[in-house]
């Protein structure tokens, strides 16, 4: 498998993991109402994003 493979696959599998987190929790919030629950969706899901990504890159970590 090529490196641009894996490189796809981890950030696909990366993808899905944050909105699955994200999911479950818009679905914990679905009791307020709808508006609510888009809106921990997306804050839960570019907080996610951002900050596990942020991680991922810094190379710090890495070792």
């Amino acid at each position: 498998m090529g490196i641009l493979q894996i490189a796809v696959l981890v950030l696909l599998l990366y993808l899905a993991i944050v909105m699955l987190l994200a999911s479950i929790r818009a679905w914990i919030a679905s009791r307020k109402g709808r508006e609510n629950t888009r809106k921990t969706f997306k804050e839960t899901f570019w907080n996610c994003f951002i900050e596990f990504l942020g991680e991922m890159l810094n190379p710090f970590n890495w070792l």
